[in-house]
């Protein structure tokens, strides 16, 4: 049996795993901003133990494959690795202190609003939490650089294109970011 290409078989199952739970992360922001009420909050942070599940198995079967198949067939020092290795951790990172913390956040502060208010509408502070850049831009990098793995996986560029191509892909996250946020409220509550 070639167990190379059984861990290249692992290694796809937890990219694809990694890109359903960013789908579910994705999904969560992009409603969650056109939420109405409080319920509606509930409903959009409701998949957070499905993509907190499918995000740590996604990246945990990745990073073993990945790290076999550099050692059986690649090398340290190439240049794809490298980057796209650096790119897993840096989003593993915003993942675990940004993103689902600040999911998470949004649904207890959701469960708090609901308490404090009969009307079942969203808050104001609520409202800032959901529209706040740094979750949003750290959503969108999350899920274009993973793309931007995928390329360099794809096409295997030496150091060099490997930079370009996580710059690329870090520049696209930023308009990404900035074309998803327009029209969310940018003003600081009256807590």
């Amino acid at each position: 049996m070639n167990f190379y290409l059984l861990a290249l078989f692992i290694h796809i199952l937890g990219v694809i795993m990694l890109f359903v739970a960013i789908g579910f992360e994705w999904t969560s922001l992009l409603r969650l901003q056109r939420a109405q009420t409080i319920a509606q909050v509930y409903e959009y942070t409701g998949l957070l133990t499905f993509q907190t599940f499918f995000l740590g198995a996604g990246v945990l079967l990745a990073i073993l494959t990945g790290i076999y198949m550099t050692i059986i067939k690649w090398s340290w020092g190439t240049g794809w690795i490298d980057i796209a290795l650096l790119i897993i951790v840096m989003d593993g990172i915003l993942a675990a202190r940004i993103n689902l913390p600040g999911l998470k956040a949004i649904r207890e502060a959701a469960q708090i609003s609901e308490t404090a208010s009969s009307s079942g509408n969203i808050s104001q502070q609520l409202e800032f939490m959901i529209s706040q850049p740094v979750l949003c831009i750290s959503v969108q990098i999350h899920a274009i650089t993973s793309l931007g793995i995928v390329f360099l996986m794809s096409v295997k560029p030496e150091l060099p294109g490997a930079l370009i191509a996580f710059a690329a892909s870090l520049l696209v996250s930023f308009i990404a970011a900035q074309l998803i946020r327009r029209g969310t409220p940018q003003t600081v509550p009256n807590i």
